[in-house]
């Protein structure tokens, strides 16, 4: 192996690794993004349940995982360390509401026993007026 060839393998191995990191940051500039819309939208919501869709929606999302045949795309959660699921756009998009929906029957039923623990706390009140009999001082 010449030199000319070590060259053209060390560039061909660098153009790699520059198209590997384009690909990541234009993945992170589409998350920030993703994020920030939502984040405006649940700011902007005037109903608390508006605020809980905007959060469930952007808490799962669908993002391509790379070039490949099978599986390029992923559904990942939260800050989008975590990957969920692999297949199709359709498949990951169909897992994204699922997750969602699931996600926000937690938040219901956490506020249904929410409600309920202080609902327990509080002394029932009867609506009958307590009266005090004294004595006629003398």
């Amino acid at each position: 192996m010449n030199q000319h060839d070590r060259d053209s393998a060390e560039l061909r191995r660098l153009c790699a690794e520059r198209d590997l990191y384009k690909a990541q940051r234009d993945e992170l500039r589409q998350a920030l993004n993703h994020y920030r819309s939502r984040f405006y939208v649940a700011q902007q919501a005037k109903y608390p349940h508006e605020a809980m869709d905007a959060l469930a929606l952007s808490r799962y999302r669908v993002v391509g995982s790379g070039p490949g045949t099978l599986h390029r795309y992923a559904v990942r959660a939260g800050d989008g360390e975590q990957e969920l699921y692999r297949g199709s756009k359709s498949d990951c998009e169909h897992v994204a509401r699922r997750l969602a929906g699931a996600f926000l029957d937690g938040g219901l039923a956490i506020s249904g026993i929410h409600t309920a623990s202080q609902a327990e706390q509080q002394p029932e009140q009867s609506g009958l007026v307590e009266t005090v009999m004294r004595e006629p001082s003398k």
